[in-house]
């Protein structure tokens, strides 16, 4: 682990935390559009179609002149979006962090600086989505009870929710950081008490 490195896990380990794995997106990594955005787009753009079709006046100029604004409308909240969402796919504001209880992504960006981590234990799911070589995404989350106060919500949510879960965006080796927190939670699992309820109670 590099000084960097060094540097940020001991800013947010907690006493005792042992550190599994450290990394930082790959040069180039790039974050997807939010979901059902093409779908939107395309709901949008068949709109002025539909009505062309059935008109009684197929006017190819108006047309155009339905289509270009939803178009220029979209391209322009997509190129927003990127912008916007870029740094969080950048090795110089991230930093991913895999403990023995937690995920944690530490975002830092001029005097701003965000950590949000998931427990890795029974009910955390790691989902990855392998990119075109050995990186990828891991999408960490896990359904938050109502005394769960260590899910804590992703950055990019507006609020919190039900799942409470992180992104690791650009993961070098990504099938082997999975593999480490998958580990992890197993090994939580054998630990954790488990539950009986009382047929009395």
């Amino acid at each position: 682990m590099d000084a960097e490195l060094s540097r940020i896990a001991a800013d947010v380990l907690r006493p005792g935390e042992q550190i599994l794995w450290a990394g930082k997106p790959v040069r180039g990594s790039r974050l997807p559009l939010p979901p059902y955005f093409g779908i939107l787009v395309g709901g949008f753009l068949l709109l002025p179609i539909l009505i062309y079709a059935v008109s009684s006046d197929h006017s190819i100029a108006a047309l155009v002149i339905n289509l270009v604004p939803i178009v220029f409308i979209f391209g322009l909240i997509a190129l927003v979006f990127a912008k916007l969402r870029g740094k969080y796919a950048s090795a110089a504001h991230n930093t991913f962090l895999l403990t023995e209880n937690r995920a944690v992504h530490v975002f830092s960006h001029a005097q701003v600086s965000n950590v949000a981590s998931v427990p890795l234990r029974k009910g955390t799911s790691v989902r990855l989505f392998k990119g075109r070589s050995t990186a990828g995404d891991l999408l960490i989350r896990r359904k938050a009870g109502r005394k769960d106060g260590d899910a804590a919500t992703s950055t990019f949510m507006l609020g919190r929710s039900a799942w409470a879960g992180i992104r690791f965006s650009g993961v070098p080796h990504a099938e082997h950081v999975r593999d480490v927190a998958e580990r992890a939670i197993a090994k939580n699992q054998q630990f954790e008490p488990e539950i009986h309820e009382n047929p009395g109670g």
